[in-house]
């Protein structure tokens, strides 16, 4: 491995900002959105499908 690979992979340890790929922004959004509106959904499911 070379001293540059090594300083790159050793960034994250530092507490150095990364990027982020599109991908896991947008896996981390749907997640959390879900975490978010699962007690809205389940209120409306409650209210109305439940007799």
């Amino acid at each position: 491995m070379s001293h540059s690979k090594y300083l790159e992979g050793t960034a994250w340890m530092k507490g150095e900002k990364t990027q982020w790929s599109p991908k896991a922004k947008l896996i981390l959004a749907f997640v959390l959105g879900l975490l978010v509106l699962s007690p809205a959904i389940l209120g409306i499911y409650w209210e109305l499908l439940l007799p």
